[in-house]
């Protein structure tokens, strides 16, 4: 107990360490800063929205201001973490740990971003329309994109998204992370979803736009389980996940990445922000690697951690959940892979960098699969209940930073 007190202690000084080193830093700019805002800035006079939101938000300018709150934003978390929840299933340990990864995110707010202009735009003419989605490649095809009926109801959202009742999770893997499933589900009224390609929210009722696919979902079922557990009061999902897609692609400079870049960036500017508000990224995918490459645990490792810097990168600094995933038999591979695949995921969780444990999906067995695959209604049941024990044992560290 006296080891743990003492973990504390250390945290809580080097908070206070990093709360002088942004003073210092924006007394260094705080000339220069003087000196930019005499200079007069012109916008387009046209109905760009984008352009309207930059101008607003102020976005690119980053100012002083809002790097000095971001990052007394993630200090209070972190504080908070280490002092306002009661003891719980999750190790103390493990919300020092985490605590630790918020000061160094607060750390890395007012140096790196000071200093590079961070987070950068990779769509800076973005009009926030399909189309525009379709013309920069992020959109893949209309067989392949989840559809969107006409008469699906559209719900507001914004608020959703700073709500503290509200959990905000964002999706990112392959398949069975997206609308692949057997059977549709619908779900309860406080579980939503937004599609970041038309800039709209929908009850989360399947199939998700945003992901891939036509068919169930795992999150639809998850958003309802929460509600109803009372875990959150109300649930946000932002699914990107696509079929088929190897680690690979959602590096940065590669396709899928594109889908995460895309999202972020409309978030950013649409809702004025520097850190995104997420309560967790959730990680389903390896089904690719494992049965279509000799990919070794080592590459596997690196090019998650390239994903998750990106992430801290572009202002998301909440938990990021791992699941086991390797298994997919639809259709002979020619690589058996898994034991690498796996023993990387294995070993990815680091509290002290925001990183942890998902669950083992490779636990739902092939007669909970339609095709030896994906999930059936019984497998996305039983995904749904996984991913819900992971985040009850969790919960303390899903706040919004």
């Amino acid at each position: 107990m006296l080891a743990l007190h003492a973990e504390i202690a250390e945290v809580k000084a080097g908070i206070s360490m990093i709360q002088q080193q942004v003073v210092e830093i924006l007394t260094q700019i705080k000339a220069l800063g003087d000196a930019l805002a005499t200079v007069p800035r012109e916008f387009p006079a046209s109905g760009n929205k984008a352009v309207q939101n930059a101008a607003a938000a102020d976005w690119e300018g980053l100012s002083a201001a809002d790097i000095r709150n971001a990052a007394k934003r993630l200090n209070e978390a972190a504080a908070g973490i280490l002092t306002a929840f009661p003891p719980g299933p999750l190790p103390s340990v493990a919300r020092v740990a985490f605590a630790t990864h918020l000061t160094r995110s607060a750390d890395m707010i007012s140096r790196s971003w000071l200093a590079q202009g961070r987070p950068t735009d990779l769509f800076p003419d973005d009009d926030f329309t399909l189309d525009y989605a379709i013309r920069s490649g992020v959109y893949a095809s209309d067989e392949e994109e989840a559809p969107v009926e006409p008469t699906r109801q559209t719900l507001p959202w914004r608020h959703l998204v700073t709500d503290p009742d509200c959990a905000v999770f964002l999706v990112l893997g392959q398949s069975n992370a997206a609308n692949h499933g057997g059977t549709r589900h619908t779900a309860e009224d406080a579980a939503y979803s937004f599609d970041f390609l038309r800039m709209n929210c929908y009850r989360a009722d399947d199939p998700l736009p945003g992901a891939s696919g036509n068919g169930g979902s795992v999150w639809s079922r998850l958003g309802s389980r929460l509600v109803e557990a009372k875990l959150f009061r109300r649930i946000l999902f932002v699914p990107l996940a696509f079929g088929g897609t190897f680690i690979t692609d959602w590096t940065p400079h590669h396709k899928s990445h594109k889908r995460t870049a895309l999202a972020l960036s409309r978030l950013r500017k649409e809702l004025g922000m520097g850190p995104m508000p997420f309560s967790g990224v959730f990680w389903q995918q390896g089904e690719a690697e494992a049965n279509h490459t000799r990919m070794s645990a080592e590459e596997y490792k690196a090019h998650f951690h390239d994903i998750v810097r990106d992430l801290r990168a572009n202002g998301v600094f909440s938990p990021v959940f791992v699941a086991l995933a390797t298994l997919c038999e639809v259709n002979a591979h020619p690589f058996t892979n898994h034991e690498a695949v796996r023993a990387a995921q294995s070993s990815l969780p680091d509290a002290t960098a925001g990183i942890f444990a998902g669950p083992d999906v490779d636990g739902i067995g092939l007669e909970k699969r339609y095709d030896g695959c994906h999930l059936a209604s019984s497998g996305l049941e039983a995904c749904c209940e996984l991913w819900f024990e992971v985040l009850l044992q969790h919960k303390p560290l899903l706040i919004k930073a």
